[in-house]
């Protein structure tokens, strides 16, 4: 598989940076049918998170936009897109279980876009109110959680 991603002034020079690339010569195990395109934009953000989980939404949102308008089907964003705490006990009181507001923001905003997300780290509530997750979502373009992985170390 080979990605190639247009870097220019633009996706260099100003952040949030959105790059895009397409994805060409898809590797197929003999007798493998896939009905997609054989070419798909994929896209990838680079952006400085706040502890202020609405200014977050509102660049990812703007981003998401931008990305589909430019035709990207999968988009791609950083570790704590979402938050980044400024102190320490912060991403414990933000955490939310994945069913929760946040994500289902996000969720809508990949099925108005049409686009897949593949949301790099999100404060998910753990079992109980000393913990929590750092999860990486799936997002597909109808706005559903495809995936999810907990990882293990924080």
């Amino acid at each position: 598989m080979t990605i190639n991603f247009p870097l220019t002034n633009r996706t260099l020079g100003n952040f949030p940076a959105l790059l895009y690339g397409r994805i060409r010569s898809i590797q197929r195990p003999a007798g493998f049918f896939c009905s997609m395109a054989n070419t798909i934009r994929v896209g990838a953000v680079q952006m400085t998170s706040t502890n202020d989980p609405d200014a977050n939404y509102t660049t990812c949102s703007r981003l998401v936009k931008e990305a589909a308008t430019a035709g990207v089907k999968f988009l791609c964003f950083p570790e704590n897109f979402s938050f980044v705490s400024a102190k320490d006990g912060d991403s414990l009181k933000v955490s939310e279980p994945i069913d929760g507001p946040i994500m289902q923001k996000y969720c809508s905003l990949a099925r108005e876009a049409n686009i897949w997300l593949s949301l790099g780290g999100f404060q998910e509530k753990g079992p109980d109110d000393a913990h929590l997750h750092n999860t990486h979502i799936l997002v597909d373009d109808c706005g559903n959680i495809r995936s999810t992985y907990r990882k293990i170390h924080l």
